[in-house]
């Protein structure tokens, strides 16, 4: 499969996710990082806050969401 349309697969489960998300009314989400660029992923390995050269962000296919319940972000 080609990168574009494992992108677009991608774009429509995560709209799926969020569509599914958003129908519980106590859960709330917002976008965290998105697309992540080759250099600032190198940064982020060099600093410890990743663990990989190569990361899903680099290639659009991974999102960080924000995750709130009843108004309260969950960390765990």
């Amino acid at each position: 499969m080609k990168l574009s349309e494992l992108q677009s697969e991608f774009a429509l489960e995560m709209a799926r996710f969020i569509e599914w998300i958003h129908s519980n009314p106590d859960w709330m989400i917002t976008f965290g990082e998105a697309y992540r660029p080759q250099w600032v992923q190198e940064k982020y390995y060099k600093e410890g806050k990743s663990k990989t050269l190569d990361s899903m962000h680099s290639m659009r296919l991974a999102v960080d969401l924000n995750f709130f319940i009843n108004g309260v972000y969950q960390t765990e």
